[in-house]
């Protein structure tokens, strides 16, 4: 996998000997860091580190702060110790907000993003608040959606979730326990009059809050489910993040059981890559079970699937049409047009255009809300 750019800028040093402040904190370094596609969010330009002492020296923070193109604060990563042990660490992400001119409408879109993360990378709690204002021309008042997500860990492991979508006129909160692995346990939601049930339990509305991991985390479960694969808990899930975006938003490797997605800040598009993915493994687990399945057909006709030993020959004779070279700009076409790949296809834009249908019956009562849980602004229905 292709790493990102490795950029650096100008140090600020800071005068070691800064005295505590009464509230027994000080800045002891500050200075231009390394960074890598890997940790930082997708438009970093620069990296700074901030070592921070705190409880007159007897704590600390070191911090590393990621900046865009017109340096504007876009993420963070604080690492907090207790003398030289790592008590916990929180990873943040930031769409700085941002106006949109278009016509007669003004728009403002804020979006922050934070898991908190026990030293051994378990997740202890995790946030998202994201706001959208929209104003039109000679109104005084704007029209605001407001969107919070709240999960903490609880003494059995799971995560209790506070979820709500609210604007001036309806509202929808959920209260719920889901697994680490995503899983929803249980759920209860209450809406305003209106909103119908198909709307206000929507299986997707809860992920629109949640932070990006944790949203394809559950994504993984559903759609393994849908999918059923046999063996979803001994697949290793990791996120691609940063530079590595711009090249790459899912990959599959289901020889060596593992799995990447994108962090890609539009739920929608997170659904396809997450569905296209899963089936990659589904299709593998087909091609295997042609051995199984012929002997059945002709040995052991209760236990043949007609339809599953017919998706494993054709899976078989995707995969021997495959494109053997490296994906790129003389390959892409062959790529895009194997059985493997278009299939996977068909499955991601299955999901992501049942996802969009959701959404157009929440754009009703929640007129200016985003198209997605975050990026391309939605216009009022007139």
């Amino acid at each position: 996998m292709k790493l990102s750019f490795l950029k650096f800028a100008k140090s600020k040093p800071i005068n070691a000997i800064t005295p505590f402040n009464k509230g027994g904190n000080r800045i002891v370094l500050r200075e231009a860091a390394k960074f890598s596609s890997i940790e930082a969010p997708l438009g970093t330009i620069r990296a700074e580190r901030v070592l921070i002492e705190r409880a007159f020296g007897d704590k600390s923070t070191d911090m590393r702060l990621y900046y865009d193109s017109e340096d504007r604060l876009i993420g963070q990563k604080r690492m907090n110790y207790d003398g030289n042990t790592l008590t916990d660490y929180s990873e943040s992400r930031y769409t700085v907000r941002k106006k949109l001119h278009w016509n007669k409408y003004i728009f403002s879109l804020g979006d922050t993003q934070l898991i908190r993360y026990n030293p051994d990378k378990s997740i202890q709690s995790a946030t998202r608040h994201k706001v959208d204002i929209v104003k039109e021309e000679g109104i005084d008042q704007p029209f605001i959606n407001i969107m919070q997500y709240y999960t903490e860990r609880t003494s059995d492991n799971t995560f209790s979730e506070n979820f709500s979508i609210s604007n001036k006129e309806n509202y929808i909160k959920t209260k719920s326990i889901r697994t680490e692995e995503g899983d929803l346990l249980e759920a209860k939601t209450t809406a305003s009059e209106n909103i119908p049930p198909k709307v206000a339990n929507d299986e997707y509305l809860t992920l629109r809050g949640m932070p990006d991991e944790l949203a394809i985390k559950s994504l993984f479960r559903i759609f393994s489910k849908k999918e059923r694969l046999e063996n979803p808990d001994n697949i290793d899930l990791f996120f691609i993040k940063g530079s590595d975006i711009n090249y790459i938003q899912g990959i599959s490797f289901p020889d060596r059981n593992r799995i990447g997605i994108a962090t890609l800040p539009i739920l929608g598009q997170n659904i396809n890559t997450t569905a296209h993915e899963i089936r990659h493994f589904k299709q593998d687990e087909l091609k295997r079970k042609l051995k199984t399945q012929l002997w059945n057909k002709f040995f052991n006709r209760k236990n043949y699937n007609p339809r599953e030993f017919q998706l494993a020959l054709y899976f078989l004779k995707c995969k021997l049409q495959e494109c053997p070279f490296p994906v790129g700009f003389l390959t892409e076409n062959w790529y895009r047009k194997s059985g493997i790949e278009k299939d996977a296809f068909k499955i991601g834009d299955r999901f992501e255009n049942d996802f969009k249908r959701r959404t157009s019956k929440l754009n009703r009562f929640f007129p200016r809300v985003t198209k997605h849980n975050m990026g391309e602004a939605m216009l009022p229905n007139r």
